[in-house]
C-alpha cells in the first residue's frame, strides 16, 4: 500500500534506520533503493521499523530479505492486461 503523506517523523525514521543499516554492512547503492521505496510504500516502511527493533541477527536477515523482495516488486513495471 502506498503512503499518502509521510510525516516528518517517518522520514527521519527512514533516514535513521538507513544509517543503521549502512553500519551493518548494506551497500549505499542498495540503501538508496530501499529508502526511495520505504518513503513511498507502507509495507516497506513497516519492515524498516521491524528491522530496527529486531535484536536477533537471523531474524534481521530475514527481514532484510523481505525488504529486498518488496523493493524489487515495487520497482517492476506494472503489467497491462488485455481486457
Amino acid at each position: 500500500m502506498r503512503l499518502s503523506n509521510m510525516t516528518r517523523e517517518e522520514k527521519l525514521d527512514v533516514g535513521r534506520i538507513a544509517s543503521k543499516m549502512q553500519s551493518s554492512g548494506i551497500s549505499k547503492e542498495l540503501l538508496e533503493k530501499y529508502v526511495e521505496i520505504a518513503s513511498g510504500f507502507e509495507g516497506v516502511y513497516d519492515l524498516f521499523k521491524m528491522w530496527d527493533e529486531e535484536t536477533d541477527q537471523e531474524e534481521s536477515k530475514l527481514i532484510l530479505n523481505d525488504i529486498d523482495y518488496l523493493v524489487e516488486e515495487c520497482m517492476k513495471p506494472i503489467e497491462k492486461t488485455n481486457e
